[in-house]
């Protein structure tokens, strides 16, 4: 296996990585704003604050 072959699998896996990671973020923030029925400004706010943690967690900034 060539190696822009390699490469070219390897960005489409940590696309898709990231895209199911946005995915959970997402639905964990709609959960959240179901139960305790915040409102719009506050679940930006959650939005930022656990795009900030998943960041730390994965050593980056912020996701994308």
């Amino acid at each position: 296996m060539d190696i822009t072959r390699l490469l070219r699998f390897d960005r489409r896996r940590l696309l898709f990585r990231n895209r199911s990671l946005k995915t959970s973020i997402k639905q964990m923030m709609q959960a959240l704003n179901g139960r305790m029925g915040m409102t719009r400004t506050a679940t930006q706010q959650g939005k930022v604050g656990l795009k900030g943690a998943a960041g730390a967690l994965s050593g980056t900034e912020s996701i994308d």
